[in-house]
């Protein structure tokens, strides 16, 4: 969603956060945004993504365009401490074959509603191709791609691009106490989320389905819902907020699966 941030008689703090949140002042109003959360919805249905557009439905909005906003991220996300290194492998390295991977590709296509990725691809893109015969090119370049991925056998500079993100900011809290921090000079409260690459998400499923990682996804159950759970981390979140609410679970058990819903892909 474009924002617009011109400096002008209207560029107030109020004035800003509601066009970023796409809340009109009234209707027919100059400047007002409050058509853009409803043709977004609007484009999420037409391209059949139902839960997206439950989600923008429900949500407090997206963060403003500012420079404020660029802060807070870079805040939430400071610079490594250390220098970053590759850990050693262990154990037998999995290999995917470019089928397997075309199989994937294929389900995916018919059935995902997620987002492009940082690089511009979704997986609903191959749409047409579901029923194509297995010598198309490009899902077969693509079905090559993802194994490879899947199988750590890539250059480190594709293995560096493949854990690129985009941050998006969502506001934590309705437009009215947004307002209100930001009036206190207190700055919003606001959620980082991150889309990585569509690719990488792929290649990551399938290692998800092999022997080892089931077992280990029993192995570490019920303690961890992190891994191949599926909305497990949410489910987590939600257990742990109706019990602590009933006085069973501690503050920092909650905070904990917060960590786990914020951070998961």
């Amino acid at each position: 969603m474009t924002t617009d941030l011109t400096i002008g008689p209207d560029s107030a703090p109020d004035t800003l956060m509601r066009r970023a949140l796409g809340t009109p002042f009234q209707d027919g109003a100059p400047g007002a945004g409050g058509s853009n959360i409803a043709r977004r919805i609007a484009n999420k249905i037409k391209q059949d993504r139902t839960r997206q557009a439950t989600q923008t439905l429900l949500s407090n909005g997206q963060a403003e365009g500012s420079l404020r906003t660029a802060r807070i991220m870079k805040e939430m996300h400071p610079e490594p401490t250390r220098e970053v290194t590759q850990l050693p492998p262990r154990g037998d390295q999995i290999v995917v074959d470019p089928g397997t991977a075309k199989k994937m590709l294929k389900q995916r296509a018919g059935s995902s509603t997620a987002p492009n990725g940082i690089f511009g691809w979704a997986d609903d893109y191959l749409f047409f191709l579901r029923k194509e015969d297995p010598d198309n090119a490009f899902l077969d370049a693509e079905s090559e791609l993802v194994a490879l991925m899947a199988s750590a056998d890539v250059p480190q500079e594709i293995a560096f691009l493949a854990t690129c993100g985009a941050l998006t900011a969502i506001n934590k809290l309705p437009l009215e106490e947004q307002l209100k921090r930001v009036r206190s000079g207190q700055d919003p409260k606001l959620r980082p989320v991150n889309n990585g690459s569509n690719i990488t998400k792929v290649a990551f499923r399938l290692l998800a389905k092999d022997k080892s990682a089931v077992r280990l996804k029993k192995q570490l159950r019920p303690t961890q819902l992190g891994l191949g759970a599926k909305a497990g981390p949410e489910t987590m979140v939600n257990c742990a907020r109706a019990n602590y609410a009933a006085g069973g679970l501690t503050l920092r058990i909650c905070r904990t699966a917060s960590t786990l819903s914020s951070t998961s892909p």
